[in-house]
């Protein structure tokens, strides 16, 4: 994973994540026909990662039915981490945009490789290691 911190004692258990993160989590770890680890992410208490937000490509933002509208609706709200995979970006291209736009300096994130996940997938796209 790209140089980051943990900030001490903060961790999100699976459940306390919103119903949409929760999907998302469980589908993506569903990819990996791993039943152990499946069962393992529903009671798993993720530690919450700091990664700078210069980590994260520029990417576009605009690839579905989600606008800027949907994006913009997100400034000032309190919003889940972004979901990593070692150095894969899976998730949350709407809440990086929002974070830069708003000026974070350091993105929180759940990194799936700490249960042990090796996505197989290319994901959104690839941290910037040098970072």
């Amino acid at each position: 994973m790209v140089t980051g911190g943990v900030h001490l004692n903060a961790r999100r258990r699976f459940s306390d994540l919103p119903e949409d993160l929760q999907a998302l989590l469980y589908d993506v770890v569903g990819s990996s026909d791993d039943n152990d680890l499946l069962v393992e992410t529903e009671t798993h208490c993720f530690a919450i990662h700091e990664i700078p937000i210069e980590a994260f490509p520029d990417i576009s933002i605009w690839t579905d039915y989600r606008d800027r509208a949907y994006a913009e609706a997100m400034v000032g709200q309190s919003l889940p981490p972004a979901i990593v995979c070692g150095e894969k970006w899976v998730d949350g291209r709407h809440r990086v945009w929002v974070w830069r736009k708003t000026g974070m300096k350091r993105v929180p994130c759940i990194d799936l490789a700490d249960i042990g996940l090796a996505y197989p997938f290319e994901g959104i796209a690839r941290l910037n290691a040098a970072i």
